[in-house]
C-alpha cells in the first residue's frame, strides 16, 4: 500500500499545502489563534493507492477552548486515526473480498469511539476535563463515509455548497427542538457553546454519513475560527476556484485566514479542501487512447 502522510498535529506556526497524487489534490492550512502560547487544531491528511483503490483519510479535531488539554486531546484524536490508516485499512485492504465500505464505516466508528473513551478515561483520572471536537472524511474510490462530533464542519460543493455535518451547539439543538432561541438570555454566545465532542461522556454520540462520490465533487473540512467569519458566498467562490484553478484556490485560503483574524477571529483556524485529480486518466481511459492510436 503506497500512501502519503501529513499530519498537523499542535503546530504553532501557520502552515499552507498543497498534495497531490494521481486521483486526489488536496490543499490544507492552519494557523494558531492570536495572543495564544499553541495551536489546539491538529489536521490528518492521508491519501495513496491501496488493494481496494484509491483511498484519502482527512480529519480536522479542535481541542476545545477552555478545558484543559485541548492540544493534547486533538492530538490524540489525530493519532489514533492514524494509526487506523497504517495499521487497520491495510489489514480490512489485504483480507476482504466484498463488503469493504462497511468494514471501514464500522471500524472506524470503533476506532474513534476507543479515543474517545480513552480521552474521557484520562481526563478523569488526571481531575481536568479534555475534549476536542472531530470532522472526519473517508474516501474510497466513489464512495464516501463521515464520522462527526462537535461543531467543526464538512461541506461537499456539488451543484452549490452543502453542509454535511449538523454543529453540535446550542444554537443548533434550540432551533431543532423549535425553540424561539432569541428569547434565551445571552443567545448571541450560543453557537460559542457545544453540546458534543470526544472527551466529556463516556459514551460518543457519534453524527454519521455516507455516499457516493463523483468526479465533480469536492469537499472542504474546517474549524469554527473558519467559518464563523467566512460568509456562504465566499466558501462557494472558493470552491468554484477549486474546481478551475489549484494556485487560487490556495490564495483563498489563506484570505480566509486574513479576513477572518481582520474579522475579529482569535481562535485557530484550519481546512482541508480536497478534490479529485481530473488530469487523472484511469486504465479503461488509457486503453480507448491507445486504440485510437493503433494503426492496422
Amino acid at each position: 500500500m503506497q500512501t502519503v502522510s501529513i499530519s498537523s498535529a499542535g503546530v504553532n506556526e501557520q502552515i499552507n499545502q498543497r498534495n497531490e497524487n494521481k486521483r486526489f489534490i488536496i490543499l490544507s492550512i492552519t494557523d494558531k489563534g492570536k495572543n495564544k502560547n499553541e495551536n489546539q487544531d491538529s489536521l490528518l491528511i492521508k491519501y495513496g493507492e491501496t488493494a481496494l483503490g484509491h483511498c484519502a483519510l482527512l480529519a480536522v479535531a479542535d481541542g476545545v477552548g477552555g478545558l484543559y488539554g485541548g492540544e493534547q486531546a486533538s492530538k490524540a484524536a489525530i493519532d489514533k486515526l492514524e494509526e487506523w490508516w497504517n495499521v487497520t485499512l491495510k489489514t480490512i485492504a489485504y483480507r476482504t473480498v466484498g463488503n469493504a465500505a462497511y468494514l471501514i464505516s464500522e471500524s472506524l466508528s470503533a476506532a474513534i469511539s476507543s479515543i474517545n473513551l480513552e480521552i474521557y478515561e484520562k481526563s478523569k483520572k488526571d481531575g481536568n476535563k479534555m475534549g476536542t471536537t472531530l470532522s472526519m472524511l473517508f474516501i474510497m474510490d466513489n464512495w464516501y463515509c463521515i464520522k462527526h462530533a462537535g461543531d467543526s464542519r464538512i461541506y461537499m460543493f456539488s451543484n452549490g455548497l452543502h453542509q454535511l455535518t449538523e454543529d453540535d451547539n446550542l444554537l443548533n439543538r434550540y432551533l431543532k427542538s423549535g425553540v424561539d432561541y432569541e428569547a434565551v438570555e445571552g443567545y448571541k454566545n450560543l453557537a460559542n457553546t457545544i453540546t458534543n465532542c470526544l472527551g466529556i461522556k463516556r459514551d460518543l454520540e457519534m453524527f454519521e454519513q455516507s455516499g457516493k462520490v463523483s468526479e465533480k465533487n469536492s469537499f472542504i473540512l474546517c474549524t469554527d475560527g473558519l467559518y464563523k467569519h467566512i460568509s456562504y458566498i465566499e466558501i462557494v467562490k472558493c470552491m468554484q476556484k477549486c474546481c478551475d484553478d489549484i494556485g487560487r484556490t490556495q490564495d483563498f485560503l489563506q484570505q480566509f485566514i486574513s479576513k477572518a483574524r481582520k474579522r475579529g477571529e482569535l481562535d485557530d483556524i484550519s481546512a482541508i479542501i480536497i478534490r479529485r485529480n481530473n488530469n487523472h486518466k484511469g486504465l479503461w481511459n488509457k486503453m480507448i487512447e491507445l486504440r485510437k492510436g493503433w494503426q492496422p
